[in-house]
């Protein structure tokens, strides 16, 4: 159908009145607010209707078209006040808050008369609108015989909606102090190079790493040495230049802070000592639980005896005067690590060299790092000289790359030593096994892949894991046991005497044990129930523990100068299952006979009494 364009501009408002007003208001859903939940009716809707109304809206449409098609300006003289007027009702309606006379449209302008801005004119539009709003319920019948093609519908202008104004939640700083201290004697800039620890969750993000002296920022360079279970950050390697005259000094490292500084290129590690170092205090270092369960050297009067005996025989026993090749002779059950554990107890940086230097020597003098042999201890088959925790420990504490490297040498070899039933000994066998081979293979692998992150040796101690507790479960005492005659037959001369040792069970402990922390494996738990159950029962003496147990009458005096490796298992005990009152009681007596009774004036026994037993004051006191 043609329609000519009328000869006379029309204002929408001058015929509006054309419009029955039950049908105006029907047609303007726009004009008051769209309240779903709320739809006051005066009569139900009903389907046949709703053809009707859809053909009446196109029409509607249509029409509107055509008017904006004729005159797409239309006067203005009588429109604003009515504009306005239409505005005022809607807000007061659907935004009580809102001030209808300052009505801001989207681009935040202000027009003529208080009314909204550029965006707000007299051309007349239908709202957008959704299907289920075209056509109100509450409608009635609508007779159409008012509508002309010059019928426009009076434009409404809806209020801008504006949010009220949030202030955006901020994270509060976080931040560490360290303790920086030069390590040489020289002059000018020296390089600060180390590993800084965190406690699981603590850190998530390097790029935050703002480094401070008091106000003033520090270029550093960083990167991420290991991660946690949860993929926050375990260690990252800090470097950074600080005068040597402006040494010693307590620095600021902001964990989330916002650098503003570039930062500088890394400097390859080349050296066994840095130049400097800044590491956090020891409570910080012994929260972090990079060396598993600690707290901090004498803090806790408790303890006082096992702090003083553990620094006065680190003096003693310190120093490169018993160094060779065979870690047997100089390190046995790694001096290494010993230091190491020492150092994150007090912070101490003159332990941290010697334990750095411990560990340089034990890596470059006594592991082969080539040929058939390679991973292996010099002269050595057996893993109890695979010191991975010692390993760890200097990785994340220095960044050296070169340790990770004899590290995966070190895992390789305790992957390939024996295949994963060999761990299982069965009742029926007649062959050598040991707690101890068994629990440094796990240990070691269990190291490996926590700190590098290769699960290949994370699977494979799963698996080992696995056949230890089935050797458990082929006795009911809870003992690990095992043909003694051939664990050692100097020993225990008895060919059909099956039991169990139980310093090497406190050794097999330290696996468990990290199994329990890193994989959270619950048979660890009832699987160290058992087996000190099976201990107090069957070998404790008043001070300690036989030297053996299941070899007839050969032991029965106990051995209270091996009692601190088997504390953190009966501690851990109290600590994991509900602190009951005899479990305290039996890991008090085990550490403390312990402590009377340690001998200390040599490297293996001083380290068979300090590799492990720190756990225990966390455990007792935790």
């Amino acid at each position: 159908m043609h329609m000519a364009c009328p000869n006379q501009r029309t204002s929408p408002i001058q015929h509006a009145d054309r419009i029955p007003r039950p049908f105006a208001s029907s047609l303007s859903p726009s004009s008051r607010p769209f309240t779903p939940s709320v739809r006051p009716s005066s009569r139900p809707f009903t389907p046949s209707v709703r053809p009707s109304l859809i053909a009446l809206f196109l029409l509607l449409i249509a029409s509107a078209l055509f008017v904006l098609a004729c005159d797409p300006t239309p006067p203005t003289e009588t429109t604003t006040e009515t504009t306005t007027e239409t505005t005022t009702e809607i807000s007061a309606e659907s935004t009580p808050d809102a001030q209808p006379d300052n009505t801001t449209g989207p681009d935040n302008t202000t027009g003529p008369d208080n009314t909204t801005g550029p965006d707000s004119t007299t051309e007349s539009t239908l709202p957008e609108t959704t299907p289920s709003e075209a056509l109100p319920e509450e409608s009635g019948p609508i007779d159409v015989s008012e509508i002309t093609p010059e019928t426009t519908l009076p434009e409404t202008t809806l209020p801008e909606t504006t949010l009220p104004e949030t202030t955006p939640e901020t994270t509060p700083l976080q931040q560490i102090a360290l303790q920086a201290r030069a390590l040489a004697q020289q002059t000018g800039n020296l390089l600060v190079s180390n590993g800084i620890p965190f406690a699981s969750g603590q850190l998530t993000s390097i790029s935050g790493l703002t480094l401070k002296s008091g106000n003033q920022e520090i270029a550093l360079f960083a990167k991420i040495l290991a991660r946690w279970q949860d993929q926050s950050i375990r260690a990252i390697l800090l470097q950074f230049q600080r005068p040597s005259t402006q040494f010693p000094a307590t620095l600021t490292l902001e964990l989330n802070g916002s650098p503003q500084i570039a930062r500088r290129a890394e400097t390859p590690i080349t050296w066994t000592l840095p130049q400097a170092i800044a590491f956090p205090d020891k409570t910080a270092l012994c929260d972090s639980m990079i060396g598993g369960p600690l707290i901090p050297h004498n803090t806790n009067p408790t303890f006082q005896a096992y702090d003083t005996n553990q620094t006065t025989y680190y003096n003693q026993l310190k120093g490169n005067t018993e160094w060779g090749n065979d870690a047997r002779l100089d390190g046995y059950y790694s001096t290494a690590l010993t230091w190491y554990l020492l150092f994150l107890r007090t912070g101490d940086s003159e332990i941290f060299s010697w334990a750095r230097r411990e560990a340089v020597h034990y890596r470059d003098d006594q592991i082969i790092q080539s040929g058939p042999n390679i991973g292996r201890m010099n002269g050595r088959t057996e893993p109890r000289y695979l010191y991975l925790r010692a390993m760890e420990l200097d990785y994340l504490l220095t960044g050296d790359p070169k340790t990770l490297q004899v590290s995966e040498m070190m895992a390789e070899y305790l992957y390939s030593l024996h295949p994963t039933d060999w761990y299982h000994y069965k009742k029926t066998d007649r062959r050598f096994w040991t707690e101890r081979r068994a629990g440094f293979a796990l240990l070691g692998l269990l190291v490996y892949g926590r700190f590098s992150g290769k699960t290949k040796y994370t699977d494979r101690a799963k698996e080992i894991l696995t056949k230890i507790l089935a050797t458990q479960a082929e006795w009911p005492n809870g003992g690990w046991i095992h043909g003694l005659y051939y664990h050692d037959s100097a020993e225990c001369a008895d060919q059909n005497a099956f039991g169990g040792s139980p310093f090497m069970t406190g050794l097999l402990y330290e696996g468990l044990l990290a199994a329990h922390h890193w994989l959270q494996d619950p048979r660890i738990l009832p699987a160290i129930r058992q087996s000190t159950e099976w201990l107090w029962t069957q070998g404790w003496r008043q001070t300690g523990f036989l030297y053996l147990i299941g070899c007839g009458n050969s032991y029965t005096d106990a051995s209270p100068d091996l009692n601190l490796l088997l504390s953190h298992g009966f501690a851990f005990l109290y600590w994991a299952d509900g602190k009951k009152p005899t479990d305290l009681q039996r890991a008090q007596s085990v550490f403390q006979e312990g402590v009377k009774n340690a001998y200390l004036k040599a490297r293996k026994q001083y380290n068979q009494n300090y590799r492990s037993s720190g756990a225990t004051l966390y455990y007792l006191t935790k």
